[in-house]
């Protein structure tokens, strides 16, 4: 199992409820989004296929729809695949992907959202089932 938390500028999320995309404005988030991923993740192997579990803690800690911050967690997918910790974000490689609210943290900077990405192999979820 493999689990990292990334904080994440609230000006940098990118949201599924966006009403309007401005390719430009799009782009600049994906790049910071991007950076604060291969920060994190650079050097590790994720073991496939597996489950991607996904906490969102927002500014508030109050209530906020978790999967709507799907577009953020594509980006940070995909610069996991780029730095080649997976060989791709196919449904052969994350077979699923699930969203939860996380409480608020105590040691959370102002203005972030902090995201828990755990990446579980599949053979770990299969054994526990039996």
């Amino acid at each position: 199992m493999i689990k990292e938390i990334i904080a994440i500028h609230k000006n940098h999320i990118l949201s599924a409820n966006a009403k309007t995309f401005n390719h430009h404005v799009v782009t600049q988030k994906k790049n910071a989004i991007k950076m604060e991923t291969r920060l994190k993740f650079a050097g590790i192997k994720i073991e496939h296929p597996c489950e991607l579990i996904v906490g969102v803690c927002n500014l508030t800690g109050g209530k906020f729809d978790p999967p709507n911050t799907y577009p953020t967690i594509k980006a940070m997918v995909d610069e996991i695949v780029n730095c080649g910790c997976l060989p791709d974000d196919n449904s052969k490689v994350i077979e699923a992907m699930t969203f939860h609210r996380l409480p608020r943290r105590q040691d959370c900077q102002k203005g972030y959202y902090y995201f828990s990405l755990c990446f579980i192999p599949t053979r770990e979820l299969k054994r526990k089932e039996t």
